[in-house]
Protein backbone atom coordinates (compact mmCIF):
# COMPACT_ATOMS: atom_id res chain seq x y z
CA UNK A 1 0.00 0.00 0.00
CA UNK A 2 3.21 2.41 0.89
CA UNK A 3 4.68 1.61 -2.31
CA UNK A 4 7.44 0.08 -1.39
CA UNK A 5 9.27 3.14 0.14
CA UNK A 6 9.37 5.04 -2.83
CA UNK A 7 8.13 8.03 -1.16
CA UNK A 8 10.11 10.04 1.96
CA UNK A 9 8.79 8.43 5.19
CA UNK A 10 9.25 4.67 4.22
CA UNK A 11 12.09 5.05 2.03
CA UNK A 12 15.23 3.12 3.03
CA UNK A 13 18.85 5.41 3.49
CA UNK A 14 20.34 6.12 0.07
CA UNK A 15 20.23 8.25 -2.97
CA UNK A 16 16.71 8.13 -3.48
CA UNK A 17 16.14 9.30 -0.29
CA UNK A 18 18.65 11.91 0.00
CA UNK A 19 16.93 13.47 -3.21
CA UNK A 20 13.58 13.02 -1.96
CA UNK A 21 14.83 15.03 1.15
CA UNK A 22 16.31 17.45 -0.80
CA UNK A 23 13.25 18.04 -3.02
CA UNK A 24 11.11 18.16 0.31
CA UNK A 25 13.94 20.51 2.54
CA UNK A 26 14.42 23.02 -0.43
CA UNK A 27 11.06 22.74 -2.35
CA UNK A 28 8.62 22.39 -0.02
CA UNK A 29 9.26 22.77 3.76
CA UNK A 30 11.11 26.07 2.97
CA UNK A 31 9.70 28.56 5.13
CA UNK A 32 8.53 30.59 1.92
CA UNK A 33 6.60 27.49 0.56
CA UNK A 34 5.01 26.94 3.90
CA UNK A 35 3.95 30.25 4.10
CA UNK A 36 2.65 30.42 1.27
CA UNK A 37 0.02 27.76 2.50
CA UNK A 38 -1.17 29.95 5.01
CA UNK A 39 -3.93 31.24 3.12
CA UNK A 40 -5.17 28.16 2.81
CA UNK A 41 -5.46 27.22 6.28
CA UNK A 42 -7.52 30.47 6.60
CA UNK A 43 -9.76 30.12 4.04
CA UNK A 44 -10.99 26.90 5.35
CA UNK A 45 -11.41 27.84 8.47
CA UNK A 46 -13.47 30.98 7.29
CA UNK A 47 -15.79 27.87 5.37
CA UNK A 48 -15.45 25.63 8.72
CA UNK A 49 -16.97 28.35 10.67
CA UNK A 50 -19.20 29.42 7.47
CA UNK A 51 -20.99 26.20 7.18
CA UNK A 52 -21.45 26.06 10.95
CA UNK A 53 -22.93 29.54 11.40
CA UNK A 54 -25.51 28.61 8.55
CA UNK A 55 -26.77 25.89 10.23
CA UNK A 56 -28.08 27.42 13.04
CA UNK A 57 -30.56 25.35 15.45
CA UNK A 58 -29.64 22.28 13.90
CA UNK A 59 -27.31 19.38 14.80
CA UNK A 60 -23.91 19.59 13.51
CA UNK A 61 -21.35 16.76 13.41
CA UNK A 62 -18.51 18.76 14.81
CA UNK A 63 -15.73 15.65 14.36
CA UNK A 64 -17.08 14.79 11.10
CA UNK A 65 -16.63 18.83 9.85
CA UNK A 66 -13.21 19.18 11.74
CA UNK A 67 -11.79 16.31 9.74
CA UNK A 68 -13.37 17.40 6.40
CA UNK A 69 -11.68 21.05 7.17
CA UNK A 70 -7.83 19.47 8.03
CA UNK A 71 -8.21 17.00 4.91
CA UNK A 72 -9.06 19.79 2.66
CA UNK A 73 -6.62 21.84 4.26
CA UNK A 74 -3.90 19.06 3.57
CA UNK A 75 -5.44 18.40 -0.13
CA UNK A 76 -5.40 21.48 -1.06
CA UNK A 77 -1.98 22.08 -0.10
CA UNK A 78 -0.91 19.13 -1.78
CA UNK A 79 -2.70 18.89 -4.81
CA UNK A 80 -4.80 21.91 -5.21
CA UNK A 81 -8.43 22.88 -5.50
CA UNK A 82 -8.86 19.27 -6.64
CA UNK A 83 -12.13 19.06 -4.26
CA UNK A 84 -13.74 16.51 -6.91
CA UNK A 85 -11.36 14.24 -5.48
CA UNK A 86 -12.67 14.15 -2.18
CA UNK A 87 -16.08 12.18 -2.05
CA UNK A 88 -13.24 9.99 -3.79
CA UNK A 89 -10.44 10.18 -1.74
CA UNK A 90 -11.42 10.69 1.65
CA UNK A 91 -13.18 7.03 2.19
CA UNK A 92 -10.05 5.55 0.29
CA UNK A 93 -7.94 7.35 3.27
CA UNK A 94 -10.47 6.07 5.73
CA UNK A 95 -10.54 2.66 4.57
CA UNK A 96 -6.24 2.72 4.12
CA UNK A 97 -5.89 3.89 8.31
CA UNK A 98 -8.41 1.07 9.04
CA UNK A 99 -6.27 -1.12 7.49
CA UNK A 100 -3.19 -0.01 8.59
CA UNK A 101 -4.48 0.29 12.24
CA UNK A 102 -5.25 -4.06 11.78
CA UNK A 103 -3.46 -6.93 13.28
CA UNK A 104 -1.46 -9.00 11.14
CA UNK A 105 0.94 -11.78 11.40
CA UNK A 106 3.12 -10.61 8.04
CA UNK A 107 3.52 -7.20 10.20
CA UNK A 108 5.47 -9.20 12.93
CA UNK A 109 7.69 -11.07 10.57
CA UNK A 110 7.75 -9.08 7.56
CA UNK A 111 10.61 -11.46 6.50
CA UNK A 112 8.26 -14.67 6.11
CA UNK A 113 6.53 -13.47 2.51
CA UNK A 114 4.11 -16.43 2.95
CA UNK A 115 2.51 -14.48 6.14
CA UNK A 116 1.55 -11.16 3.52
CA UNK A 117 0.29 -14.06 0.89
CA UNK A 118 -1.99 -15.40 3.23
CA UNK A 119 -3.27 -12.01 4.88
CA UNK A 120 -6.57 -11.14 4.92
CA UNK A 121 -5.72 -7.51 4.02
CA UNK A 122 -3.76 -8.37 0.89
CA UNK A 123 -6.60 -8.63 -1.21
CA UNK A 124 -8.18 -4.80 0.58
CA UNK A 125 -4.51 -3.51 0.00
CA UNK A 126 -4.65 -4.64 -3.83
CA UNK A 127 -7.83 -2.82 -4.38
CA UNK A 128 -7.16 0.87 -1.96
CA UNK A 129 -3.67 0.86 -4.56
CA UNK A 130 -5.70 0.84 -7.14
CA UNK A 131 -7.99 2.93 -6.19
CA UNK A 132 -5.22 5.73 -4.81
CA UNK A 133 -3.11 5.47 -8.35
CA UNK A 134 -6.70 6.14 -10.25
CA UNK A 135 -7.06 9.00 -8.31
CA UNK A 136 -3.45 10.50 -8.40
CA UNK A 137 -3.49 9.73 -12.06
CA UNK A 138 -6.41 12.16 -12.77
CA UNK A 139 -4.78 14.89 -10.04
CA UNK A 140 -1.73 14.50 -12.13
CA UNK A 141 -3.09 14.63 -15.43
CA UNK A 142 -4.97 17.70 -14.19
CA UNK A 143 -1.73 19.36 -13.33
CA UNK A 144 -0.44 18.17 -16.84
CA UNK A 145 -3.26 20.07 -18.60
CA UNK A 146 -3.22 23.71 -16.63
CA UNK A 147 -0.24 25.62 -17.48
CA UNK A 148 1.43 26.87 -14.77
CA UNK A 149 0.39 31.01 -15.73
CA UNK A 150 -2.99 29.81 -15.38
CA UNK A 151 -2.37 29.48 -11.30
CA UNK A 152 -0.52 31.26 -9.29
CA UNK A 153 -0.24 28.80 -6.46
CA UNK A 154 2.22 25.53 -7.01
CA UNK A 155 1.22 22.74 -4.68
CA UNK A 156 3.27 19.83 -3.85
CA UNK A 157 2.16 17.96 -7.36
CA UNK A 158 3.14 20.95 -9.17
CA UNK A 159 6.60 20.31 -7.07
CA UNK A 160 7.00 16.87 -8.02
CA UNK A 161 6.00 17.11 -11.48
CA UNK A 162 8.86 19.07 -12.19
CA UNK A 163 11.36 16.32 -11.05
CA UNK A 164 9.34 14.20 -12.79
CA UNK A 165 11.22 12.02 -15.52
CA UNK A 166 13.38 14.79 -15.68
CA UNK A 167 17.01 13.96 -16.18
CA UNK A 168 17.95 17.62 -16.77
CA UNK A 169 17.91 18.60 -12.86
CA UNK A 170 20.01 15.04 -12.47
CA UNK A 171 17.37 13.45 -10.81
CA UNK A 172 14.10 12.17 -11.82
CA UNK A 173 11.00 10.84 -10.12
CA UNK A 174 8.48 8.20 -11.59
CA UNK A 175 4.79 8.31 -11.42
CA UNK A 176 4.89 5.70 -8.55
CA UNK A 177 7.49 8.02 -6.53
CA UNK A 178 5.05 10.56 -6.91
CA UNK A 179 1.92 8.83 -6.04
CA UNK A 180 3.57 7.33 -2.49
CA UNK A 181 4.99 10.81 -1.63
CA UNK A 182 1.51 12.14 -1.85
CA UNK A 183 -0.06 9.62 -0.72
CA UNK A 184 2.00 8.79 2.49
CA UNK A 185 2.66 12.44 3.03
CA UNK A 186 -1.64 12.83 3.24
CA UNK A 187 -2.02 10.01 5.33
CA UNK A 188 0.43 10.61 8.15
CA UNK A 189 -1.14 14.29 7.78
CA UNK A 190 -4.18 13.22 8.34
CA UNK A 191 -3.68 10.70 10.83
CA UNK A 192 -1.56 13.00 12.40
CA UNK A 193 -4.84 15.66 12.59
CA UNK A 194 -7.41 13.39 13.49
CA UNK A 195 -5.60 11.89 16.52
CA UNK A 196 -5.27 15.06 17.74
Amino acid sequence: MLYDGADLAFAPYGEHWRQVRKIFMQELLSTTRVQSFRYIGEEEMFNFIDSISSNVGGVINLNERLNMMMYNIISRAACGRTRIHNKEFVPVLKEAIEVSLGFELADLFPSFKLFYHMSRSKPKLERLRERVARIFEEIIHEHKEQKPKERSDEDLVDVLLKFHDNDDLGFSLTSENIYAIIFVSTFILYVTFISI
